[in-house]
């Protein structure tokens, strides 16, 4: 599990990730992922107001097209 000081600073990122995810222009890296076979991940970069990169990740379970958020967490 995570530290919670780690856990607050993600949380804080949390309106920055659904932001990106509604208004993204750039496609996000997607792949399989690599434990699960049944699942692509989708990996979004943005930066917040401080103009501090950032990542988004999402799972998509292949056959349903369920997507799933998974973390958001910076650059560092």
């Amino acid at each position: 599990s995570k530290n919670p000081a780690d856990r607050n600073r993600r949380l804080r990122q949390y309106p920055c990730a659904l932001d990106l995810i509604i208004h993204t222009h750039i496609e996000p890296i997607s792949k399989e992922h690599t434990n699960k076979s049944s699942e692509i991940l989708h990996r979004f970069v943005g930066k917040n107001g401080n103009s501090e990169i950032f990542f988004v990740q999402i799972k998509e379970e292949k056959k349903s097209g369920e997507k799933s958020f998974m973390s958001v967490f910076p650059e560092d």
